[in-house]
């Protein structure tokens, strides 16, 4: 999922033209961004920082999250001051690895038994190269145009952090509006059975916390169902891939069934596997989720057991019913400022 987000960002990137990264680099790109947890957000910011003027239909500066700060160490990378062997990418993502080879770079050249050889050796040291690398592969250590491939830039990266000790400006915080990363590990940790239970579990916990503490707010269950749904599905929507009015409907239509968040939940995985699966009929997608009914119920039935609260949904909920920036969508659920103002005392 989360790599699917990232890979989704950077293939735009790719059609546009924008010359921010090659298509044969993406895959590994969006590894080493992965592994790193870069803050999608501030790596927007610092793109934009980049090249001054950017107009790009990147879905991260629409997703939902508050914009932040481009990182400091980006404004070392002018336009004048940036290699062209290194991709933009890679700037925006490691903008403190960048500052840092810039002046490691510099103060080697100052170094009295320091000649160009010798900066050429160490140099590919830190990329994990030797100089019979180059020779033997006729250059392929660079893509086709001409700039550093993910593997070497990895090693970079991994030379910062030893020869330093810091961490990446860019990591994000955990926890934080802009975190992709956390839930995803949480949930490999309790060994979910597969992605289908994996959304039935999340959803059914963002159900379960609405319910016990917002249920209030809402005109009926329809609206309820459909905040969990939406906030389970928030990187889709928020990204443009699914409309929330399309939960709401899928509300709308399973709320008067003999099990309405059993039918909730599996419709909803039905149009989440649609969209990670454009090639995939409508008609196998429906007969893949329809097979795993019955591991959904079991997840739902599991996590109602189990479920005691996790700061992860409880904040997910809290920033959504605060948030002015959500309105459009509490409005489509039935949850008014009139009814928020009322519930919260105000």
């Amino acid at each position: 999922m989360v790599k699917k987000i990232w890979k989704d960002q950077f293939d735009i990137l790719v059609k546009e033209g924008a010359g921010v990264i090659s298509r044969e680099d993406v895959d590994g790109a969006v590894d080493m961004i992965v592994l790193d947890k870069i803050d999608p957000q501030v790596f927007v910011s610092n793109l934009e920082v980049l090249i001054q003027g950017y107009s790009s239909s990147l879905n991260f500066a629409a997703s939902g999250v508050e914009s932040k700060e481009p990182s400091p160490s980006v404004h070392h990378s002018d336009i004048t001051r940036r290699a062209p062997a290194f991709p933009l990418w890679f700037y925006a993502a490691y903008p403190d690895v960048m500052k840092w080879f810039d002046e490691w770079q510099k103060k080697c050249m100052q170094t009295v038994d320091c000649d160009l050889d010798k900066l050429a050796t160490e140099t590919m040291k830190l990329f994990g190269l030797k100089m019979e690398d180059i020779e033997n592969t006729n250059n392929s250590v660079l893509n086709n145009e001409k700039q550093h491939r993910p593997n070497e830039l990895k090693n970079l990266v991994k030379n910062y952090k030893d020869k330093t000790g810091k961490n990446l400006e860019v990591v994000v915080e955990e926890f934080s509006e802009s975190d992709i990363y956390t839930g995803q590990e949480m949930l490999k940790a309790v060994g979910t059975e597969n992605n289908f239970t994996l959304i039935a579990e999340i959803t059914t916990k963002f159900y379960l916390e609405l319910e016990k503490n917002y249920k209030e707010l809402f005109t009926d269950q329809t609206g309820l169902l459909a905040s969990a749904g939406i906030l389970d599905a928030q990187w889709y929507v928020f990204s443009g891939q699914i409309n929330a009015n399309e939960i709401i409907d899928i509300a709308k239509e399973t709320i008067k069934s003999a099990d309405p968040l059993l039918n909730f939940i599996t419709e909803l995985e039905i149009k989440l596997l649609g969209v990670d699966t454009p090639n995939m009929d409508e008609s196998s997608v429906r007969r893949a989720c329809e097979e795993q009914k019955g591991n959904i119920e079991g997840a739902i039935q599991k996590t109602k057991k189990e479920y005691k609260g996790e700061p992860r949904i409880i904040s997910d909920i809290k920033i959504f019913m605060d948030s002015d920036k959500f309105d459009q969508f509490k409005i489509g659920l039935g949850i008014t400022k009139k009814k928020q103002k009322r519930w919260f005392g105000l």
